[in-house]
């Protein structure tokens, strides 16, 4: 799923999702749980699957390049025991970000999502390409 309009938001159903967990929680170890796949924050049922993680006891973040994630996601990803996220940034320079995103604004809204997550406690990292 990507940060620009007419993008493909399909992504794997919230059962197949369910399997996934469940056989990556049927091993021995601890496992860190990257929620992405483009844009999760699209997802409708991110929530639902955020809360399923918990369950089975992953230690669960977001991959996101922060566009959607306001106060309120930060709440719900305490909520659903999201520890923090990956942010995306494809440059340091806003110029070439928000030109590879295809979004004007983008790397603002990178660098605000970095400003939420640090407000509602919650950890974040920032992935450049």
């Amino acid at each position: 799923m990507s940060a620009f309009a007419g993008a493909d938001t399909r992504g794997s159903s919230d059962d197949e999702c369910r399997r996934v967990m469940d056989e990556i929680s049927a091993g021995e170890s601890a496992c860190v749980l990257i929620l992405t796949g483009g844009e999760p924050l699209l997802r409708k049922d991110i929530w639902d699957v955020a809360a399923y993680a918990a369950e089975k006891k992953f230690t669960t973040v977001f991959g996101t390049n922060g566009l959607l994630l306001r106060e309120k996601e930060a709440a719900r990803m305490r909520e659903h025991d999201v520890l923090g996220a990956s942010i995306s940034l494809d440059s340091t320079d806003r110029v070439k970000h928000d030109a590879f995103r295809h979004l004007p604004g983008a790397w603002d809204g990178a660098v605000r999502a970095t400003r939420v997550l640090t407000d509602a406690g919650l950890d974040f990292s920032c992935t450049c390409r």
